[in-house]
């Protein structure tokens, strides 16, 4: 290949990395939920940075590949999967098989000072909905750091422990798997200390205590994620933690089928710097994980 078409082909696909939603997927968006349901998943307020996926179509069409949905974590926007992104377009994916949308408010990221609202779920189980519906297909999950919490409540469904919202019934059957990646399954050890109830982000009501009505309704049931559900985690994650003091694995969720127990990882490192691993884990189900039984591993010297 020149060198021209290699700039070529990397130029376009530097373009499209940094999209928004397809304006194909907008109108579908449009056409299926209305204007204000497309506004609030394409998230342009964040610009290139607020969303990704979709295809040139304003109507339903099945992918070649099974879909994927990304939900990011605290402090964090779509742009900055960038890279789990690009693997999976190095891997075959296209533009129509990858999606991810910001939650927060309006030109504003969720942080520590934000609560784990109603309206953020919503948002999550919109775009489950609308990708399943656009694609034909169940989908892959993808639930990073927070997103892990955001995301699970999504699918499970139910009311909204902060507004009493009936969000309808659990989306188990629109999941192909669900894979867990650093996800504040069971609160944070962040969310643990004598001060915490100080910090918006750690409340008993919708927060990252593990006493929160939050936490407590996400795990009240099981398997309700998918009927394959892996967890991605680290022994040493500095802002989750891997165990509360009682020995409760913060990152695990009941009836898991497979995890990976990273050691000397942080937790930004789990997120951001496991891409192939991800990859392989989600869509080839490869990995030397002995089912349930949690198995620590240097990603220095995984061979995917």
């Amino acid at each position: 290949m020149s060198f021209i078409a290699s700039w070529i082909i990397a130029l376009l696909f530097t373009t499209t990395a940094k999209a928004t939603f397809t304006f194909g997927f907008q109108q579908f968006l449009i056409k299926t939920y209305g204007a204000d349901i497309a506004k609030n998943l394409t998230r342009l307020d964040w610009g290139v940075r607020g969303s990704f996926g979709g295809g040139n179509w304003t109507s339903p069409r099945k992918t070649q590949n099974t879909p994927v949905v990304v939900v990011h974590g605290l402090g964090n926007v779509m742009g900055d999967y960038h890279e789990l992104r690009a693997e999976f377009f190095n891997r075959g994916y296209r533009d129509d098989e990858i999606y991810g949308t910001t939650y927060g408010l309006i030109s504003k990221q969720i942080g520590i000072d934000e609560t784990i609202e109603c309206q953020f779920v919503k948002q999550i189980r919109n775009l489950i909905i609308a990708v399943t519906a656009y694609t034909q297909s169940k989908v892959y999950v993808i639930g990073n750091s927070l997103g892990g919490a955001v995301s699970r409540k999504a699918i499970l469904g139910g009311q909204c422990v902060d507004t009493h919202e009936d969000l309808g019934p659990p989306l188990t059957d629109r999941v192909e798997s669900y894979l867990g990646v650093a996800g504040a399954m069971r609160g944070s050890v962040l969310c643990m200390g004598i001060f915490s109830d100080l910090i918006p982000i750690c409340n008993r009501k919708n927060g990252l205590n593990e006493n929160s009505d939050f936490i407590k309704d996400i795990n009240s049931q099981s398997k309700y994620e998918s009927s394959r559900v892996l967890i991605l985690e680290s022994r040493d994650d500095d802002m989750i933690g891997f165990e509360a003091q009682d020995g409760t694995r913060l990152m695990e969720v009941d009836g898991a089928d497979k995890i990976v127990v990273l050691q000397n990882v942080t937790h930004e490192r789990t997120v951001f710097g496991t891409q192939p691993l991800q990859y392989d884990f989600l869509v080839l189900n490869k990995t030397n994980v002995v089912p349930v039984i949690p198995t620590f591993v240097d990603p220095n010297q995984l061979q995917l």
